[in-house]
């Protein structure tokens, strides 16, 4: 009984000693806890800052390839405006753009609409833009031809489907005032006679409109009839 009493009383004694070495254990892990995420946090703010600048560096680099895309294309279509600027110097058709308004000589009304159009653009001072689809921006040669049948209701197409132009005209071997001219380059030209019965073409170019003579480089693919 006297030994059941003293290891009772020996266990009352060490239990606060062991709470405390629990305690002390508690706070020496959560010190330990702490102090390793006083220096890990650092580490995961600069991990984190790193990510982020990877991100960017992607971003960054995806914008330094559409740029350097985008400047190289330029520069091809700057060295094609320059070959062909030899060339369409060389074939213009010499025409007054003062007496321009002779081209209404026998024309219908919407021919007439046409050729008014087309001078007033030319005098306007509307310019090449490759994809461009409107005065203020520019034209290249079917978004010209396309768009000014569209305002004068010669031909209605959609502005998505004006690189089909070849696919949607009929061909013909006996072209009139105001008919269509393909060529392989992608050029899109109106065709036109002098009082003399001479053809030539006017169109937008990379020189802005220009009268043209029939055959001034490209290969000529074919006539395409328009319904006046």
């Amino acid at each position: 009984m006297t030994d059941n009493k003293t290891i009772h009383n020996k266990r009352r004694r060490s239990l606060p000693l062991l709470i405390a070495a629990q305690l002390l254990i508690a706070v020496i892990t959560v010190a330990i806890i702490l102090i390793v995420g006083l220096k890990i946090k650092p580490l995961i703010e600069k991990k984190v800052e790193l990510e982020q600048t990877v991100v960017s560096l992607e971003r960054n680099k995806v914008n330094l390839e559409n740029t350097i895309h985008n400047l190289e294309r330029n520069v091809n279509e700057l060295e094609t405006r320059i070959r062909e600027t030899t060339v369409f110097d060389r074939n213009r058709y010499q025409m007054n753009w003062d007496n321009a308004k002779m081209l209404l000589s026998g024309a219908g009304y919407k021919q007439e609409r046409l050729i008014i159009d087309i001078i007033e653009m030319k005098y306007s001072g509307v310019g090449w833009k490759l994809n461009g689809y409107s005065p203020d921006v520019g034209f290249d040669s079917p978004s010209f031809a396309a768009w000014l049948l569209n305002k004068n209701e010669i031909l209605l197409i959609e502005p998505s489907q004006r690189y089909r132009l070849p696919e949607l005209l009929r061909e013909t071997d006996n072209p009139g005032i105001g008919d269509l001219i393909f060529y392989d380059s992608g050029y899109a030209m109106f065709y036109f006679r002098d009082r003399n019965g001479h053809p030539f073409c006017i169109g937008m170019t990379p020189l802005g409109i220009v009268a043209l003579e029939i055959n001034f480089g490209p290969r000529l693919i074919k006539y395409g009839k328009l319904k006046y």
